[in-house]
């Protein structure tokens, strides 16, 4: 049954090119699993044929894998494919590490992961953005073990500092049935020394406020529970990607503030997935003449230009205009300020005029006041407010416009309890939006020379709506 089982995944690896055409995400657990048939039955069957499938799978893994990783320890498709992507290849892993003392551990994505997982994938919120999965938990009802229960297992001991650890160590006590990656748990020598090693202190770098994964695209700024999360990837919108560059996250207290929207686990492929989470309605990003961004297409992306933070306040701009059809140039700039909240600021260069729609999405309760828009949960309370512009008025939709089965479907961990905050604004060449999201109020200006102005209670803020920032 075995050796079977070892030639029909040969022949998938082959009938896919995976050597080849490395992302596809059903196939990419397969070398691991061929490499340790090939040590199991290299005794028992053709020494040859078990030859062939160990270099195979060597050669995957010395070469091509991982495809969606980088060196900085970022997962291209997300927190919910890297948490298992990152755990298929541990029994292989260790058995070679055993048998032979190489470790393939010394790659530098493996050696990075546990930062990447303690911002994006180990954290205790309501959704971990972006991608599909994004609002998948690790005891999850919808895909039960394949959101790892404990993502930080392995990765931890080895390279993890003492808030890796003791995070993998509480995520690890919290399990009581293990499921799908049980082979990860079971120990080798070479792995169990790891732990009679001092894990180190954060560094000063690792301290710091914001951190951007390049390979990825993914940014992070947190103050204390609150975080804003975003995406400028380099990888487009493909695959697992949704059409979501320059998407944002805002979580406070593990609530969802500002988050992506929609779920496909009432149906794999169904419109609801194909039409409304992959697409860029169901993120916190603008339509432009009712369009969103580029999907299923890798030339739709994203780029980083500028990031610059201070004691108590973030900023960082983003270019998307390769990322939408017809855009001359689309710069999106995000300020976030310790204790209050958060401004977004979009400048807009269309080819031709066309109208605006500028969105966002919450888990919280919305209602609309007089010019705004009020979220709110228990002990939490923001206030969203068009600052440019302010004579046009949001709309606010609740849940999907669609029927959802209640039986019959898939159990899903995602919500139907959303909001989604829309601005229309007439056709144009030029758009330029500012929205605040805040607790309390801020003095926001923009003044004579086009500078937005955010008046702190020590500092004044400067932005330019180009590629720089002023303080």
């Amino acid at each position: 049954m075995l050796v079977r089982i070892a030639y029909q995944m040969e022949d998938r690896l082959n009938a896919d090119e995976f050597d080849q055409f490395p992302g596809h995400s059903h196939t990419s657990r397969l070398p691991a699993y061929l490499g340790v048939a090939a040590l199991v039955l290299h005794k028992e069957f053709d020494s040859s044929i078990c030859e062939r499938w160990l270099n195979y799978s060597l050669m995957i893994y010395r070469g091509v894998l991982p495809f969606y990783g980088g060196r900085d320890g970022s997962w291209a498709e997300g927190a919910f494919y890297s948490s298992s992507y990152s755990k298929w290849q541990h029994p292989f892993f260790l058995s070679v590490e055993r048998l032979s003392g190489f470790s393939f551990y010394e790659h530098p994505f493996y050696k990075n992961y546990c930062h990447f997982a303690m911002d994006f994938v180990a954290s205790e919120q309501a959704i971990h953005p972006f991608g599909d999965g994004f609002w998948c938990k690790r005891e999850s009802v919808e895909w039960p073990g394949f959101f790892a229960q404990n993502p930080l297992r392995i990765y931890a001991q080895r390279f993890g500092d003492v808030l890796a650890r003791q995070t993998s160590q509480k995520l690890e006590s919290q399990v009581e049935v293990y499921a799908l990656h049980l082979l990860d748990v079971i120990p080798t020598i070479p792995q169990l020394a790891f732990s009679d090693i001092e894990p180190s202190e954060l560094s000063k770098e690792e301290k710091t406020l914001a951190r951007f994964y390049r390979h990825a695209g993914f940014g992070i700024a947190s103050f204390g529970q609150t975080n804003l999360s975003f995406r400028a990837s380099p990888f487009g919108n493909s695959s697992h990607r949704h059409a979501d560059q320059g998407n944002i996250a805002l979580i406070d207290n593990s609530m969802g503030v500002l988050t992506p929207t929609g779920s496909y686990g009432y149906c794999f492929g169904s419109a609801h997935h194909s039409e409304w989470t992959q697409t860029t309605q169901a993120h916190n990003l603008p339509l432009i003449g009712g369009r969103g961004q580029l999907i299923d297409d890798e030339s739709a992306t994203a780029e980083l230009i500028y990031q610059q933070q201070g004691q108590s306040w973030y900023c960082c701009k983003i270019e998307l205009a390769k990322a939408y059809q017809d855009v001359k140039s689309f710069v999106r700039t995000f300020v976030l300020i310790k204790n209050k909240g958060l401004v977004v600021w979009d400048t807009i260069e269309l080819l031709t005029e066309d109208t605006l729609q500028w969105r966002l999405h919450s888990h919280l309760n919305a209602s609309l006041t007089a010019d705004s828009v009020m979220l709110q949960a228990e002990n939490l309370q923001y206030v969203c407010s068009l600052l440019s512009l302010s004579k046009t008025q949001p709309t606010v939709e609740f849940g999907y416009q669609e029927a959802i089965p209640l039986s019959g479907g898939i159990k899903s961990d995602a919500t139907t309890d959303v909001c989604h905050l829309q601005w229309e604004f007439a056709a144009a060449k030029s758009h330029n939006v500012i929205v605040s999201c805040l607790k309390s109020p801020l003095n926001i200006t923009v003044n004579d020379h086009g500078l937005l102005e955010i008046l702190l209670t020590e500092e004044l803020l400067m932005v330019d709506k180009s590629s720089s920032f002023i303080k």
